[in-house]
């Protein structure tokens, strides 16, 4: 081969090359702007969705020990799993462990279940820190925008046709607009798994009865991935709106069952080993403490963690001797109020207590 073929050879290798990597940059400029493209329709979005945004969010407030609500937490997973569009209502007195319980849940469908978290959205009321309900159906679109891109889009386009939808005063046509509506359209996500959304002390916020009877027709047949979990007291308004429902699966925390006098009895258990006073522990032991506080607990989970706080801030036997004698409660009611009145009298009176500690006591009581 002469110079002149070798010439030709390397310029035909050349422009071939030249081709190639142009073909290759077209390429990788496509996949480049088709990138830059989706995250500046995702920034879109996300602007579009700040109009949703809730004035405040409130995280779980307790969690369930580990070992207790077992049962409880199985039948919430099995229903979950079922994906019919039905809306559960946890209900129970004040104390009950509900807050516990979807705490318990928040983490536990924010970790993987079945190849991505199930946790959509979470909102939580209280009636000191957050109880405004006006922008509750709001708050879950914004929070459903944001846990999946699909479904962000959807909602943000009924916003960029009528911002309008945003202060509507129809809970009703709120939520066909902003959840049903965006959520029907996306076809994948019925395939996708179980999709939750908790409210947590619905109580505790100015929910109207039209917001009430909005929220108990949940997310309705053609969502049977949607899953809405309500946690409240069996408080007049709710308990009219939410009970008798076929749509509505009720969960009871009740009191008096043996499961819950169980579960108080372990955690009391669990507690109390943790104190490192060999002469408490063993006085405990003598007096059956852990059965006999657990009777008195009337299935109150919170009258169980206050004892457990109480005793662990000066683990000595007076204090729990105190709450030995107290007399068994017939009820929920009686159980806190003797729990309450016992502490504090108990406080005042120890060896040393500090004035202080008395003018305080006096003056919470006096303005309450």
């Amino acid at each position: 081969m002469d110079i002149s073929d070798q010439a030709a050879e390397f310029s035909r290798a050349f422009a071939d090359l030249k081709s190639k990597l142009s073909r290759g940059l077209i390429k990788e400029s496509v996949i480049v702007t088709l990138g830059v493209q989706e995250l500046v329709n995702i920034q879109i979005m996300s602007d579009r969705l700040r109009v949703l945004e809730p004035p405040q969010e409130l995280g779980p407030k307790s969690r369930c020990m580990k070992g207790t609500r077992v049962a409880t937490i199985n039948e919430i997973i099995s229903w979950i799993f079922q994906c019919n569009g039905e809306m559960m209502w946890c209900k129970g007195l004040a104390g009950t462990g509900k807050s516990s319980l979807v705490g318990t849940f928040h983490d536990l469908l924010t970790a993987d279940m079945g190849g991505r978290s199930r946790l959509a959205a979470f909102i939580r009321y209280d009636r000191i820190e957050y109880s405004k309900a006006s922008r509750l159906i709001t708050s879950i679109a914004y929070a459903l925008g944001m846990f999946d891109v699909r479904i962000g889009m959807a909602i943000s386009k009924v916003v960029e046709r009528s911002r309008s939808v945003v202060t509507m005063s129809d809970p009703s046509a709120q939520f066909q607009l902003l959840l049903r509506g965006p959520l029907e359209r996306i076809l994948d996500l019925v395939d996708e798994g179980p999709l939750v959304v908790i409210i947590d002390g619905l109580d505790e916020c100015n929910a109207s009865s039209e917001l009430l009877t909005t929220l108990a027709e949940g997310f309705g047949p053609k969502l049977p991935f949607m899953r809405l979990i309500v946690s409240s007291r069996p408080v007049h308004h709710i308990a009219t709106a939410f009970e008798g429902r076929d749509c509505i699966y009720p969960l009871h925390l009740d009191t008096s069952s043996k499961s819950v006098n169980h579960d108080i009895q372990f955690y009391l258990k669990q507690e109390f080993a943790t104190i490192r006073d060999d002469v408490f522990l063993e006085k405990c032991r003598e007096l059956d403490a852990v059965n006999e506080l657990t009777v008195r607990a009337s299935g109150l989970f919170i009258w169980a963690a206050t004892v457990a706080k109480f005793v662990h801030a000066f683990p000595g036997i007076s204090r729990l001797q105190a709450l030995l004698d107290t007399k068994i409660p017939n009820d929920a009611t009686e159980a806190l109020t003797t729990l309450y009145r016992t502490a504090l009298d108990t406080l005042v009176s120890e060896p040393g207590a500090n004035a202080d500690i008395k003018k305080y006591v006096r003056s919470v009581l006096g303005a309450v």
